[in-house]
């Protein structure tokens, strides 16, 4: 729990960050990238010698942010297909 805690943190501080940056971020890609990057940072803590219920609790947040930033992926892709500063932020992700 104190990893989620932590993580809610980083993403609260990004999001205040990007709020004062001169380039405005749309909302809906600003989500997306919260919820990617905390999907790679999960998925980059999951490992096999871990306490089985750390391993538990990982996984339950890989599944949740990870399908989060999956279903949004493809909309956003639609949606700002022409915006071609948009579409690099959006595909340094994999998924």
């Amino acid at each position: 729990m104190e990893l989620y805690r932590s993580l809610s943190l980083a993403v609260m501080l990004l999001a205040a960050f990007n709020a004062q940056s001169e380039t405005a971020v749309p909302q809906d890609v600003q989500r997306f990238i919260d919820e990617a990057e905390i999907c790679q940072h999960l998925a980059g803590e999951w490992d096999p010698s871990l306490p089985e219920q750390q391993q538990k609790e990982i996984k339950a947040g890989v599944d949740e942010h990870c399908s989060k930033a999956e279903k949004q992926l493809p909309a956003l892709r639609s949606k700002y297909s022409e915006d071609q500063d948009i579409l690099a932020m959006i595909s340094g992700y994999s998924l």
